[in-house]
């Protein structure tokens, strides 16, 4: 399966750790300032949970149908909102209790919560899911870029020249500029899927929407649970906001929602483009990649 977005999307987590320099650097009474900051914040998060998996959620969520889908999809969003909240009020609080200088990460924090051995275990958790994340999109992004002359390079030399420059800007590009580009970057996928969206509702059969099979809902849940991971960015989105409570909670709000509007529809959309059977249950699939159904329906969306 080959998918093809029209704007490849900056690894959020390389950005994030490049931004935290940044904390209070605008006057906290400019209230513009103040604005963008939070939008910033908002699209830090929705940049983080946004990558080439995003094309792929309907193969997750066709099995079940769009109810049942949609249902999952809103639990798994819940869940995550409410853990990104809460370690957003210990990041605040630890800080607060600690020199105001710092910022706590998941490492200080585990220990402080749970002694030695369980800021350790916490330390090791982090630090493979963040790998296992990088890796993932990666591989993905050398796949996806995988045309002409640079396809027929080998797999591992595509990750390095697609990894390269991104660790390059991550590490030497000024902190402000880092975040624009991420939110430019992240602006550029909205603006792609949203012409998907327009492109797809034209092409869609929204009678395939009626199909529903509760049974196999839940087994949709870890890959959609993946696709709501951003509490990675969480002290960063704290330190750019002031460690103001109320903003960091609306910057993780407005991001989140943002997030499950995209997957909603396009849940629903890659659902009715594409037809749906084979073996039955958790077994079927899509028999079209809807990406692929969409090009060739023609328009803009085929070249």
């Amino acid at each position: 399966m080959r998918l093809r977005p029209a704007v490849p999307v900056l690894p959020s987590l390389l950005v994030a750790s490049r931004l935290e320099p940044l904390l209070l650097a605008q006057p906290a009474d400019s209230r513009p300032a103040a604005l963008l900051d939070e939008i910033g914040a908002a699209t830090l998060v929705l940049g983080t949970a946004l990558g080439g998996g995003f094309l792929a959620l309907p193969h997750a969520t066709a099995p079940a149908g769009c109810l049942p889908a949609t249902a999952v999809l809103t639990l798994c969003w819940l869940f995550l909102l409410l853990e990104s909240l809460l370690v957003a009020d210990l990041v605040i609080d630890a800080t607060s209790e600690a020199s105001p200088g710092g910022t706590p990460s998941f490492d200080s924090l585990g220990r402080a919560a749970f002694g030695d051995a369980g800021g350790a275990a916490v330390s090791a958790t982090f630090l493979v899911l963040m790998l296992t994340t990088l890796v993932a999109q990666i591989a993905k992004a050398s796949e996806l870029a995988g045309g002409g002359a640079f396809g027929a390079a080998p797999r591992s030399l595509r990750c390095a020249l697609l990894t390269a420059p991104l660790a390059v800007i991550a590490r030497c590009a000024p902190p402000r500029l880092l975040g624009r580009l991420n939110g430019a970057l992240t602006v550029g996928f909205v603006a792609s899927a949203a012409s998907l969206f327009v492109r797809g509702s034209q092409l869609a059969s929204w009678s395939r929407l009626s199909r529903a099979d509760w049974s196999v809902a839940a087994a949709a849940a870890p890959s959609l649970l993946q696709l709501h991971v951003y509490c990675e960015v969480v002290p960063t989105v704290v330190e750019l906001l002031g460690r103001d409570r109320r903003r960091v909670r609306r910057a993780l709000l407005g991001g989140s929602v943002a997030l499950l509007a995209m997957q909603l529809a396009w849940s629903s959309l890659g659902i009715a483009v594409s037809d749906f059977g084979g073996a039955g249950g958790a077994a079927a699939a899509l028999r079209v990649d809807p990406v692929d159904a969409l090009r060739l329906g023609g328009g803009a969306l085929s070249s």
